[in-house]
């Protein structure tokens, strides 16, 4: 909540989090559906966002 607070943004707005690989994704993130793994195996680093 304190990063809301410290950047001026609403709690509903996403905050982006930039990771160096996909073996990242687990320390940031639970119940990672497999699509992501194979989204991110196939195009990481390139970004990735859901729309």
């Amino acid at each position: 909540m304190r990063i809301f607070i410290a950047k001026g943004r609403p709690v509903d707005h996403p905050v982006i989090v930039h990771l160096a690989n996909a073996d990242q994704l687990s320390q940031w993130a639970t119940d990672i559906p497999e699509i992501t793994w194979s989204l991110a195996e196939r195009f990481w680093p390139s970004p990735l966002a859901r729309s």
